[in-house]
């Protein structure tokens, strides 16, 4: 908690049974006038009682006394404190002492502006996301790496294993089609396809028990 220092499933597998739920008036920024009081994160865990975080307007400065220095990576910046409760439950949780933050992204605090991957996607920025703000999976991709898993005699795994923001059905081209993609239409939106991700031991753990295996890195270590 003291070094400020980001934790993940790396590190800790049973985070990725923490469940969170946000009012839906949350969900858009426009709608941030119109919470009720008390409105809050909602967070849950096995064998914890449930966890309310009080929201935040965004767009309100923090007090000098809630600014925490903290690291994702390689950049280092300031986050705001979210005090001793939610300490205490994500510290009980853990095991270890650790501090819950959250990204001062309409503060205007230079800290708090954490470019992404200049090689990528140069004068774009993201907040806590592992390197940037969507990851998006085609269903045809899995489907195609759940067909080599049963041919090796393994479990084929849910969509879940990879954490997408968003997933298409229906690609053409598909399955890794969009190995070539630049971008991508979705509603009004036109998201840039900046590059593939690097798959890492998040995708070998149970996001329901929090075990680990060696699949499906075994399998794409061979054939992507």
């Amino acid at each position: 908690a003291d070094s400020g220092k980001f934790i993940t499933q790396r590190q800790i597998p049973k985070l990725c049974q923490v469940c969170v739920s946000l009012p839906p008036e949350a969900l858009l920024a426009s709608n941030w006038g119109q919470l009720q009081p008390g409105a809050a994160l909602v967070v849950s865990a096995p064998s914890m009682p449930q966890l309310q975080v009080p929201l935040t307007d965004p767009a309100a400065p923090a007090p000098p006394a809630q600014l925490k220095n903290v690291t994702v990576w390689e950049w280092s910046g300031v986050a705001a404190d979210e005090g001793d409760e939610a300490a205490a439950w994500f510290s009980k949780y853990l095991g270890r002492p650790v501090r819950l933050v959250r990204h001062l992204h309409s503060s205007g605090l230079p800290q708090t502006v954490r470019p992404v991957d200049p090689d990528f996607a140069p004068g774009h920025s993201v907040k806590f996301a592992d390197g940037f703000p969507l990851l998006i999976i085609p269903a045809e991709n899995l489907a195609d790496l759940n067909c080599q898993l049963s041919s090796n005699g393994s479990t084929p795994l849910p969509m879940t294993r990879f954490r997408p923001n968003l997933v298409l059905a229906g690609v053409e081209g598909a399955p890794w089609g969009d190995d070539g993609w630049a971008s991508v239409a979705v509603g009004g939106a036109q998201l840039s396809y900046v590059k593939p991700c690097s798959r890492c031991k998040v995708t070998t753990i149970d996001q329901e028990t929090g075990e680990e295996g060696t699949e499906p890195l075994r399998t794409l270590g061979k054939t992507r």
